[in-house]
C-alpha cells in the first residue's frame, strides 16, 4: 500500500514539475483578459438590471476571484481547475455577449445554449479524465492514447465553439454593413470626394507650386548670366566729345 502511495506521489511530482512551465502563463493571460473585460465594461454595470446582466456581472466577478486566489500556485492539479472554471467563465461571457448582441432572438439562443453545454461537458470531463489518469500508478499518464485522445477531443469542441460565435458576430457585422452601405452611400461617395480633396489640396497642390517656382528660378538666373554677358562699355564717343568742347 505504501508503494503505491509513494508511486502516486511520484507521478503528481513529476507531471506538476513538467507541466508547471507549460501552464504557468495561463493564468497570467487570464487574469489580464478578465481584468481588461472589466475595466473596459464597468459602464454596463450602472444601467438597468436584469437577468442576463446579473449573470454577465456574477462572471465576471467569479473570474476575478478564482484568478486572484489560485494564480501563481505551484501545484498542477489546481492550475488545471483553474483552468476549466476559467475556461467556463471566459466562454460564458462571451456567449452572453453574442447572445445580446443579435437580439436576444430564441433560436439564437437554444443553438448558444446547446453548443455551450457540449462544450463545458467536455471542459469538465476532460479535466477530471487528467486528474484520474495523473492519480493511476501509470509511469508515464500524459502520454497514454487515451490522454492523447481527450486532448485531440477537447481542442476540436473549444475550436468549433469558439468558430461558432466567431461565425454569428461576423454574419451578423457583414449583415449591418450591407444595410449600412445601402442607406448610406452618399456618405460614400463625400469621403471620396473629401479625400480626393485632400490629396489635391495636400499634395498634388504644393508640388504644383513649388516646380513653378524652381523654375521660375531657373528661368531668372539664365537671363540674369545672359544680360552680363552680353553688357560692353564704350567710353570712346564720350571722350572725343569732351575734346571738341575744349577746343
Amino acid at each position: 500500500m505504501s508503494f503505491n502511495i509513494s508511486s502516486i506521489e511520484q507521478n503528481l511530482i513529476s507531471a506538476a514539475n513538467t507541466q508547471l512551465a507549460q501552464t504557468k502563463p495561463f493564468p497570467v493571460a487570464c487574469a489580464v483578459m478578465v481584468a481588461y473585460d472589466y475595466v473596459l465594461n464597468v459602464d454596463l454595470e450602472r444601467k438597468k438590471f436584469t437577468l442576463v446582466s446579473w449573470i454577465y456581472i456574477m462572471l465576471r466577478w467569479l473570474s476575478l476571484a478564482f484568478v486572484l486566489i489560485e494564480i501563481g500556485t505551484p501545484v498542477w492539479v489546481t492550475s488545471n481547475y483553474l483552468a476549466t472554471i476559467i475556461t467556463l467563465l471566459l466562454q460564458g461571457i462571451m456567449t452572453l455577449r453574442v447572445y445580446i448582441l443579435l437580439g436576444k432572438s430564441r433560436k439564437i439562443l437554444s443553438v448558444l445554449l446547446t453548443s455551450f453545454t457540449i462544450a463545458q461537458a467536455v471542459n469538465i470531463g476532460s479535466a477530471l479524465l487528467m486528474i484520474k489518469l495523473l492519480v493511476a500508478p501509470n509511469d508515464d499518464p500524459l502520454g497514454s492514447p487515451l490522454m492523447k485522445w481527450s486532448i485531440i477531443v477537447y481542442n476540436a469542441i473549444m475550436m468549433a465553439f469558439e468558430a461558432i460565435l466567431c461565425g454569428l458576430v461576423v454574419y451578423h457585422g457583414a449583415k449591418k454593413t450591407q444595410m449600412t452601405s445601402q442607406t448610406k452611400s452618399s456618405n460614400v461617395y463625400t469621403m471620396a470626394v473629401a479625400i480626393s480633396e485632400a490629396f489635391l489640396y495636400g499634395v498634388v497642390g504644393p508640388w504644383m507650386i513649388l516646380s513653378l517656382r524652381s523654375r521660375d528660378e531657373k528661368t531668372m538666373n539664365s537671363q540674369t548670366s545672359q544680360s552680363l554677358e552680353v553688357s560692353v562699355v564704350n567710353f570712346s564717343h564720350t571722350q572725343d566729345s569732351y575734346i571738341e568742347e575744349e577746343v
